[in-house]
This record gives structure tokens, sequence and C-alpha cells, in this order.
């Protein structure tokens, strides 16, 4: 029986023994396979120091041996040179205080490369010694992104702490929670004093009116899921200083978000940009300066040009109708010199005004179509009675690939060239003149063409060349005391051929003449306006100006302008009333049936732009001015023609957006009126 009960015993114990080594093993297995490395430390009472068990992990961590005797010496020679005072002093008073142990340090392993290692382990007190368990952890990747987060730390500091501009975050109510060091510079608070001044204390009541607006706009703004959560705020608006003065500051700001994304602040930067905003105000200031300068010039060139063309058409209108007489051979010298004089006059103030136009970008081409060959044909003909005056011949030619018919501004044209032939007739004493009209190239629906002026006068210096085409400008001073002239006209020129997509340029020499040439484009004109084109330079040879019927009123308050006007009119076979004003102008109306109005602008008591407001008013409520006539092309409205002074595009404009359905600047050509009178007059039957 009792050999029985040894037995059974003994078989208990084989089996407590197995399981207690099948426990081992699973601990001892999930230790070798935790991270990092467990550990038991022994301080004797004796003052040694062992190490009698690590897991396998000390072996990939360390690099030593899990069942090496001398582990804690290898351990220990293995620690930072750096570290290992510290080390050993961080256990010998976790073993004196018998308190738990934690160290971080630096580990070089003996195949190179260094880590950090974090150890923690807690004490256990026996009557030999002092036993610790615990556990090494590889914390060298947690060490470099601390070390990363203090540097980019350190440099954020430093940038927050030497920049002129304040960075800083504030709540939803607008009160600061951080501001840079610079506050002080910029406002006067150091960082902790801004913390407790209020919003209302920082900004004018206009200003955190605009904050507030703006707070609410933004605010509205993140209710819509669509909008971006990362948007900037722009804000510029005046704020306080500490010593209480103003000065205007830009907020760049974002909002502030927790983590589930939604706003409890902002964050951003201040700039002072007072000086920025005093140097805006005076440029804008000196815009305001110049536009106002700008303004007087032009009133003045338009007053100018008004002063002038009212009696400047009384001396051409009279002294046109005076050479229609019989004059005697002296009398009709002395009158063509005083229209000579008239028009060279009206040619500068003519240049002047479209020197400005093309200066303030407002001069425009008018594009219609025209017969080249016309055009060349009655300029040649102005052009030859002064040449012949001089003793010169004057030529032109136009190569035989040239086309007639184009479509552009013949008048534009026509000036270019009457300023080049007229500077080569001018400054040619003996020889010729001649004008060369070239294919330059075709492309498209348009062609280049090139137009030479050239002549056999005096030259032009090298060295004077550049000058040409500057404004004001001369080759020579005493040119303008002998020839005239202000200087103008090649500078227009150039700028006109550069409307027309060409360009302007010279060749001569000292002695031997110049050639001025330029380059224009030109569209081609389609077959059914080439045959009206056709129709109109057949009938533009004929000499003799078209007779109309009907009744004219003349609305002008000039005796002068008046009489000019009734001669004219006369010669065209029209019987004609002068009213002295609007006032009488509209009572005229009343009075007998007109079939044109010929209005002056700038009368006394009423002027032309209010009169024809009136006519047109009476016209649209169907009251009866003048009932309707036989030579009238046109019934119910009466046709009414601006004949004024002012020659401005904005004249021009105001004129027929009063109502008017023409304009004729001063002075009067019997030419243009018959043009613009065959569009509203009926020719004698």
């Amino acid at each position: 029986m009792k050999k029985l009960n040894f037995f059974q015993k003994f078989r208990e114990l084989k089996q407590t023994e197995a399981k207690a080594l099948a426990q081992q093993e699973q601990l001892q297995g999930i230790a070798d396979h935790m991270p990092g490395v467990l550990f038991r430390f022994d301080a004797l009472h004796s003052g040694k120091y062992e190490i009698p068990y690590m897991s396998e992990g000390a072996t990939a961590l360390l690099e030593i041996c899990c069942h090496s005797p001398s582990f804690f010496t290898d351990l220990l020679a293995g620690v930072h040179p750096e570290d290992r005072e510290s080390f050993l002093i961080s256990i010998e008073n976790a073993v004196r205080r018998v308190c738990p142990w934690h160290f971080e340090g630096r580990y070089v392993r003996p195949s190179g490369g260094t880590l950090w290692f974090s150890g923690a382990s807690s004490p256990r007190v026996y009557p030999d010694r002092t036993v610790f368990h615990g556990i090494m952890l590889d914390i060298t990747e947690r060490r470099q992104t601390e070390d990363q987060l203090k540097k980019s730390e350190y440099h954020y500091r430093i940038l927050a702490e030497n920049v002129i501009d304040v960075i800083w975050a504030c709540d939803l109510n607008l009160n600061m929670t951080y501001a840079s060091p610079s506050v002080y510079l910029q406002q006067g608070y150091t960082p902790e004093e801004i913390l407790k001044v209020g919003a209302q204390d920082r900004f004018p009541l206009r200003s955190l009116e605009i904050l507030q607006k703006i707070q609410a706009e933004e605010m509205e703004k993140e209710k819509d899921p669509q909008s971006a959560k990362n948007r900037t705020i722009r804000i510029e608006v005046e704020a306080y200083k500490k010593d209480g003065s103003i000065y205007w500051a830009e907020f760049v700001l974002t909002f502030m978000r927790d983590e589930k994304g939604n706003a409890i602040g902002y964050q951003g930067v201040t700039r002072d940009i007072t000086e920025r905003k005093r140097t805006e105000e005076d440029l804008m200031l000196a815009k305001e300066q110049a536009e106002a300068a700008a303004h007087a010039k032009g009133e003045f060139l338009a007053n100018m040009s008004h002063e002038i063309r009212t009696p400047m058409n009384g001396v051409l209108g009279m002294t046109g109708l005076l050479l229609d007489t019989e004059l005697d051979e002296t009398q009709s010298r002395y009158a063509r010199t005083i229209e000579s004089s008239a028009r060279s006059l009206l040619g500068i103030l003519n240049d002047i005004l479209d020197f400005s136009k093309i200066k303030a970008g407002k001069l425009e081409l008018e594009i219609i179509d025209f017969n080249l060959e016309s055009l060349l044909k009655d300029f040649s003909d102005s052009i030859t009675l002064r040449a012949q005056k001089k003793g010169l011949e004057f030529l032109y030619g136009i190569d035989l690939d040239v086309p007639f018919l184009l479509k552009g501004d013949p008048g534009r044209l026509r000036q270019i060239l009457t300023n080049l032939a007229g500077n080569a007739v001018k400054f040619t004493e003996k020889g010729e003149v001649v004008i060369r009209v070239s294919l330059e190239k075709r492309e498209g629906d348009g062609v280049w063409l090139r137009f030479k002026v050239q002549d056999t006068g005096m030259g032009i210096a090298e060295d004077k060349l550049s000058l040409l085409f500057e404004k004001f400008s001369q080759a020579d001073a005493s040119i303008t005391r002998r020839f005239g002239g202000t200087g103008l006209g090649l500078a227009i020129s150039r700028q006109l051929a550069g409307m027309m997509d060409g360009e302007m340029g010279v060749e001569s020499l000292e002695g031997s003449g110049s050639t001025f040439w330029f380059t224009a484009r030109f569209g081609l004109v389609e077959e059914e306006s080439r045959i009206q084109s056709q129709a109109r330079a057949k009938q533009n040879t004929l000499a003799d100006l078209p007779l109309f019927s009907g009744r004219v009123l003349v609305t002008e308050d000039d005796v002068t302008n008046q009489a000019v006007a009734m001669g004219i009119l006369k010669k065209l076979g029209l019987r004609a009333d002068v009213a002295a004003n609007g006032l009488e102008a509209i009572h005229a109306l009343k009075t007998l049936p007109y079939d044109l109005v010929l209005m002056d602008v700038m009368m006394p008591e009423m002027d032309g732009i209010e009169a024809t407001r009136c006519i047109r008013g009476m016209e649209a409520e169907g009251k009866d001015l003048y009932g309707e006539t036989s030579c009238s092309k046109r019934k119910g409205r009466i046709p009414i023609i601006a004949m004024t002074a002012g020659a401005m595009e904005r004249d021009r404009a105001r004129c027929l957006n009063a109502g008017m359905d023409g304009y004729i600047p001063k002075p009067v050509e019997p030419e243009e009126l018959a043009r613009v009178f065959g569009e509203w007059l009926a020719s004698p039957a």
C-alpha cells in the first residue's frame, strides 16, 4: 500500500514538473518574441552586479549573447561614452533607494551604428540581494522624431521671434491667444500684454464692423460642405497701437480647427502697410491730378479749336466766295494768298489735334471702300499746283500689280501723302518730286503697299535723321524760321502708318535729296463694292458741284459765318434763312416748312444741343412743327446737321447723341456740304 502511494506521488510530481516546464517554455517563447529585451538584474548586498537573465532580443538589439556570463560588463562597454557615467549613477540610485529604475541613452553596437534605448524596471528585495525585473526598448525612431520636432520648433521659434510681421492666433471672438515677440515693435504691446487687450481696444469701430461682417460671411461659408476648408482670408483695415495711434494693417489668416474639422479660431500674420497705403494714396492723388491736367488740356484744345475754327470758317468761306467773283489779277493773287495762309494755319491746328488724339489713344481709322487711282489723281492735282509755282516737276506712278480698289482710310492715307509730298515740295528748290506705289506683299484678304516720296532737294545730314520723327523736332531749327511748321507732321504720319499695320522710314544724303517711304495694309474690295467704287470714281471726275432743291435753315450766331453759309447754299441752288440761336430756330420751324437744318452748337440763349433735343422731343410727341415738303428725301423727321467749330471726336458723338443726323466741322468746305446734302435733299426736277 505504501509502495503504491509512493509511485502515485512520484507520478504527480513528474506531471507538475512537466506542466511547470511547459509554462516556462511558453513564457520564454513569449519573452523571446516580445519587442525589446526582458531582463533580470541582481544587485547583491555584497556590492556586486549580475544579470542572470536576458531574453533572446538582446542578440538582435544589443548584439550581445543573452547567455554570456559577462553580459553586464559587455552592456556597460556598449553604452555611449557620454552616457556611461549617468547610466551607472541611475543604477546606483535605484539600488540604494530601492526604487524603480528608468534610463534613456545611446548604445554603440559592436558592428557599428548607434541606437537610442530606454530601460525600466521594478525592484524586489531578497535576503541577499535586490532583484530588478524590467525591459529595454529601441527608441531610436522616437528620439529622431523628437529631435526633428525640437529642431522644427526651434526654427519656428526663431522665425516668430525675428520676423517683422506679427504671427498670431485668436479665438472666434477675436481675443488673442498667441502673438510673436515682433508685436512689440509693430504695435507697442508685449506678447503677454496683448493677450489681455480686447478687440474693441485694438480696432476703431469702422474696422471692427468690417471684421465682424467678414467673419459672418466666412462662418456662413462654413455651413456649405462644398466650401474649401483651408481658404485664406486677406483683410486690410485700420488698427490701434498701444499708444492710441492708428496704423494700416494687412491680415492674412486661416481658420484653426479641432480634430473634427470645426473652426475654433484664427491664425495668421499681420503686416504694417501704413507706408504702402500712403504711397497708394499719393499715387492716386497724382493720377487724379494727371487726369485733371489731361482733361484741362483736352478742354483747352477743344476750346482753342473752336475759337480758331469759327473765324477761320469766315476767312476761308468769304475768300472762296470772293474768288468766285470777277477779280483782276492782283486781287485774285491777294485772295489766293489769304486762302493759302488760312489753310496753312488750319493744317497746323489739325496737326495739333491729331497728335493729341493719337497720344490719348482716341484716334480711330475710318474703314471704307476707295479707289487708289482716283485718290492719287485728286491729290496730285493739288500738289502739282504747288510744285509748278516753284518750277518743280511732280510725277506719280503706280506699279501694274497694285490693286486700285481698296478698303481702308483714304483720308488718313491722303494726310500722310500730303505731309510727305508737301515737305518734299517745300524743301526742294529745283528738280522733281516723285511718288511711286508698289506692292509689298499680298496676304489673305489684304495687301501691304509701299509708298515712296522722292525729291531732289537739300537732303538731310545723317546725324539728324533720328530726330525727324520726334514730335516738335526738325532737322535744323532754321527750317522753322524759313519754311514754318510745327515739327508734328512726320511724327503724326509715322503713327498713322503704324495704325495701318505699317511703318515709316527715310533714306537721305545731305545735298543729294531724300526718299521718305511708308507701308500700310489695306483690305481688298468685294465685287459688289467694286462696281460701286467704280461708279463713285466716275462721279468724282465731275468738276461742278451738284445743285439741290429745298429750303435750309442756317442756325448760326456768328454774322460772318452766316454770310458764308448763305453764299455757299445759294451756289448749291438752295433757298436759306438764318436763325441766330436755338430759340429762333424752333420758332422758325413752327413758321415755315424746312427741308434741313444746319445747326451750330455753341450759341447764346439756347445752344444747338438743347435745341435739337427740343425739336426731337416735339417730334416724338406728334406735334406738327413744319409739315411735309416736297424736296426732302425723308418725311416726318427733319434732318439736323451739326455745323460746328468743335472738331474733337467727343464733339461729334455729343451731336449725334443729341439727335442730330450728321456732323460737319468748320471751316466748311462746299464739297462736304454737297456730299451731306446728297443724302438728305432732292435734286432739282
